[in-house]
């Protein structure tokens, strides 16, 4: 289970990639060039339909909505880096 400081650590890591990119333009495309990388596509499209349905989702600010994303995003890459590193065994 994650403990709060390494969520901290990795909340402040997004922000920092994140401020880096500028323009609203670079940061889309980091955006959808890490999403075109993604095999679960389909788990990543509902979970980013709950967060335009669902209230207390939607009523979060754009920041903590980011950090949410990104850390359920790198979630799952861990188990596609898993599943992966399993094919290769």
């Amino acid at each position: 289970m994650p403990t709060m400081a390494m969520a901290t650590c990795i909340r402040t890591t997004i922000r920092q990639t994140l401020d880096r990119l500028t323009s609203a333009k670079q940061k889309e495309t980091a955006i959808a060039n890490d999403l075109n990388k993604s095999s679960s596509k389909a788990l990543l499209a509902l979970i980013f339909t709950e967060f335009k349905e669902k209230k207390v989702l939607k009523d979060l600010d754009q920041q903590t909505k980011a950090i949410l994303l990104i850390g359920f995003k790198s979630f799952i890459q861990c188990f596609e880096d898993i599943i992966a590193r399993g094919k290769n065994i």
